[in-house]
């Protein structure tokens, strides 16, 4: 006889998605974006591209602490590897933060 699957295991199993919906997430905004005004597009993105209205686009930036950034750190205790954090997050951070500044967003 076989082995009974667990409910939530015979639910998953008949409701898996098509590798189109798994391919394109769908994007939510908090706010509706702006109808009008400049637009920014970020070709690397991933999933997908995304087009951004800078009007109801905002740049935040969180507190990069010690605890999730470096050795010794709370992320690095749990045996999280902080190095990829440090090495690729902050330097894209500075520059994002640069160019926003440069261009009199902030």
């Amino acid at each position: 006889m076989a082995p009974k699957k667990r409910p939530a295991a015979a639910k998953a199993s008949s409701a898996k998605k098509s590798k189109t919906e798994e391919a394109e997430p769908e994007i939510h905004f908090a706010v509706p974006p702006a109808e009008k005004g400049p637009m920014a597009t970020l070709p690397e993105s991933l999933p997908k591209p995304v087009t951004l209205p800078l009007k109801s686009t905002a740049l935040i930036c969180i507190d990069f602490q010690k605890d999730f950034m470096s050795e010794g750190g709370f992320g690095h205790a749990l045996g999280n590897d902080v190095t990829k954090l440090s090495e690729e997050c902050l330097p894209g951070a500075q520059v994002l933060l640069a160019a926003a500044r440069e261009k009199k967003l902030l």
